[in-house]
C-alpha cells in the first residue's frame, strides 16, 4: 500500500532544525505531506483522523461547536505505532 501512495503522491524531501529551531538543518523524505511540507500533528488529528475516526464509528461525533474529546489511544500518538 504504502508503494502504490509513493506512485501517486510521491515522497518530497524537506530540511528542518533538529533539537532547537536554530538547530542544524536535517533532511528528512516525507511519504505523507500536505502541499510538499511536514504534516502538523494538531491539524491532521483534528481536520483528518479525528474525523475518519467519527466516520467509522470509533469514536463519537462531537456535539456542534465542540471540540473532539482529547484522548491519547486515539490520536496521531496511536496511529505512529502502526
Amino acid at each position: 500500500m504504502l508503494r502504490e501512495h509513493a506512485e501517486e503522491f510521491p515522497p518530497v524531501d524537506v530540511s528542518l532544525p533538529w533539537l532547537k529551531p536554530d538547530g542544524p538543518l536535517v533532511t528528512k523524505r516525507l511519504y505523507f505531506s500536505l502541499t510538499g511540507s511536514a504534516v502538523h500533528r494538531t491539524d491532521f488529528n483534528t481536520r483528518v483522523w479525528k474525523l475518519a475516526l467519527v466516520q467509522t464509528g470509533v469514536i463519537p461525533e462531537p456535539k456542534e461547536g465542540v471540540r473532539h474529546q482529547a484522548a491519547r489511544e486515539y490520536g496521531m500518538h496511536a496511529l505512529r505505532h502502526f
